[in-house]
């Protein structure tokens, strides 16, 4: 499995938008890639916040209680 880079990311969501332009680098000093940096932390939050992901998902391991409540509790 390769890893996914801003930039990789970035260029597969303008190809899906029907854009012909590219970034070559996410840090390059032009308008677009300046548009997807101030972008990309509020687009990944809206991306999680969508749904249940796993990795997003914080578990904890509750202590047993030191006495069963009572029926119907």
């Amino acid at each position: 499995m390769s890893t996914r880079t801003q930039t990789s990311i970035v260029n597969d969501a303008l190809t899906r938008i029907g854009s012909t332009r590219k970034l070559i680098d996410i840090g390059d000093p032009g308008q677009l890639a300046e548009d997807a940096r101030a972008m990309w932390s509020s687009t990944v939050d809206d991306a999680i916040a969508s749904h249940p992901w796993n990795f997003a998902i914080r578990r904890a391991r509750l202590n047993r209680a030191a006495e069963i409540p009572a029926p119907g509790y």
